[in-house]
């Protein structure tokens, strides 16, 4: 599996050469250039529509903290009838 991942990765290595090798220098750079300002475009947009919707009321609409209470497990009726935890006097001890 390594070597077929390898191999792919070759194989795309030589063929984005092949195509790159054919394009001039100043055609290059416009290409680096174009790629920059669309990804930075992109990250600008991101993080500034993060930092817009923080303040928004979907995100501040959380419900409050309350406690938690804990189960109430050494009550008698809240046993089931196959619960193996059986208190003193509870019947059957062969288990």
């Amino acid at each position: 599996m390594r070597k077929f991942i390898k191999k792919a990765a070759y194989r795309l290595e030589d063929r984005l050469r092949a195509l790159c090798g054919e394009i001039t220098p100043g055609k290059k750079l416009a290409a680096i250039l174009t790629v920059l300002l669309v990804c930075t475009a992109a990250n600008i947009y991101i993080v500034f529509r993060a930092v817009y919707n923080l303040g928004r009321d979907s995100y501040t609409n959380i419900p409050g903290i309350g406690h938690i209470t804990p189960p109430q497990l050494d009550k008698p009726g809240n046993r089931m009838a196959g619960d193996s935890i059986k208190g003193k006097g509870a019947g059957d001890e062969s288990y």
